[in-house]
């Protein structure tokens, strides 16, 4: 869901995780790191914020079993 003013801005509840190495592990370099201050202007929902501290592009795989974690915690804080 979006804003009817502004359809860049997500409104609905959504948590954020991402990996804070300055290097990826598959060697891609980021363009910016994106920090909780910086989203929640855009992301009025936010409900959450990850920074992973040596993980890279590829959350979801370098980072497995946090990731999923994080993910089930935000879904029952949510449906709570």
């Amino acid at each position: 869901m979006t804003s009817v003013t502004n359809p860049s801005i997500l409104v609905h509840p959504n948590l954020q995780i991402t990996g804070t190495a300055p290097l990826t592990t598959d060697g891609l370099f980021p363009i910016y790191h994106l920090t909780e201050a910086m989203m929640r202007d855009r992301l009025p929902g936010l409900r959450g914020y990850v920074g992973l501290d040596g993980v890279g592009h590829w959350v979801q795989h370098e980072a497995a079993a946090q990731v999923n974690q994080d993910l089930i915690t935000f879904a029952r804080a949510v449906n709570a």
